[in-house]
Order: structure tokens, then sequence, then C-alpha cells
């Protein structure tokens, strides 16, 4: 029968059979393991047991003895632990597609048949006669083929219209060159009623008494 049990070397300093009493002992009943048996001249502990593990030896003789190896089995070099994958940011968009609609009954079954599509959330009339607006995590190429399946019917994709790009002199004009604004009013042309006195019956009059 073979023996299945597997052998764990380790070297550390035995300067005495009192060190070596002491490694035994360290490791007499712990987990796994089986039989100690020490070389002093070598300073080699050989391990046997059937479930022994390596590295919880290793620390166990640790507290022992200042200085001890693992030679037998080489120990793997610990993996880097990778980073978890990235998920996928979930995009929502709003297509409008240019389908041409007759009637009620056509625009029900368009909206009835764009439902049917993985990853379509809304189906609503678009901005222009004749349009759907389909919001959803969904791609263009898939949308197109999906309504032309389904639907039978063209369908176009009504690309949104650009606002216009500012012009060259507004762009360079800083906010200190603008020019003031000041609101005006009609001027105001007031009458001035003054009334003149009157010198008839005035002393210094020369021809007041020719009135009297």
């Amino acid at each position: 029968m073979e023996d299945s049990s597997q052998h764990v070397v380790f070297k550390a300093y035995i300067h005495c059979k009192g060190c070596a009493r002491d490694a035994s002992r360290c490791l007499k009943g712990f987990d796994g393991v089986e039989g100690v048996a020490i070389d002093a001249a070598n300073d080699i502990i050989v391990v046997k047991g059937e479930s022994v593990d390596p590295t919880k030896v290793l620390n166990r003789l640790r507290k022992k003895f200042r200085t001890v190896k693992l030679i037998s089995p080489i120990p793997q070099p610990i993996q880097p632990e990778k980073d978890p994958p990235k998920k996928e940011e979930i995009v929502i968009r709003t297509i409008v597609l240019r389908i041409p609609m007759h009637c009620l009954g056509c625009a029900e079954s368009v909206e009835r048949n764009m439902y049917k599509m993985r990853g379509v959330l809304r189906v609503g009339p678009g901005p222009e006669h004749g349009t759907v607006a389909i919001m959803g995590m969904i791609e263009d190429s898939q949308l197109l083929k999906h309504a032309r399946k389904h639907v039978h019917k063209q369908a176009q994709i009504v690309m949104p219209e650009e606002p216009p790009a500012p012009a060259a002199n507004e762009a360079e004009t800083s906010p200190e060159e603008e020019e003031q604004v000041v609101a005006s009013y009609f001027p105001q042309n007031s009458i001035n009623h003054t009334c003149a006195c009157c010198e008839m019956f005035n002393d210094e009059n020369i021809n007041s008494c020719c009135v009297m």
C-alpha cells in the first residue's frame, strides 16, 4: 500500500538537543502533522502528514526559531489579484424614426411592434408628423433592422439639428468690450405759459394819460 502522506522539509538553526526537543513538542499534535524527524547535524526538520499545510507549519516553527525556511515543497508565488471586470455603463438614448403612417391604426401597430424589441423602454410620437420617438438601450442598426422586419415599412433615422455655432466676432468679444445699452426716451417739449405784465396803467408809460 502506497503512503499518500507528504513530507515537508524546513531548515532551522538547531545547535543542541534542547532545540530539537522544542521543535518536536512544538509540532506534536498540530493539525495535519503525523510525524516529525529532525536532523540536527544539517539543521533540517522533516514534517510528515497527509493533510499538512506547509504555510501553517512554517508559522508555527517561527514562534520557536528566529530563522526558519521552507525548502520543500517550494511555495508558489502569490498571484496578484485581478481587477474585477468593469461593468458596461448603461446608456439610455432616444432615437427618432421617420415611418410612413396613414392613420391611427398604423401608429398603434408601429408602437406595438416597437415595444417587442429588447431594450426599448418607451415609444411615443416624434417632434414632427410621421415620426416616432423611441427611448431605451438600443443601437441605430438594430433598431432599423427591427423596424423593417416587424413593422414592414421603410424607416429612416431623423438626425437632431445641431445648434448654430456662434459668430467669430461674438466669440472674440470680451465682456469689457461689450457696448452698454442705454434706453432713451423721446424729448419732452414743455410749453412755458408766461404772461407779460400789462403796462397800460404803468406810471412810466407816457401814453397812459391818453387812455384815461
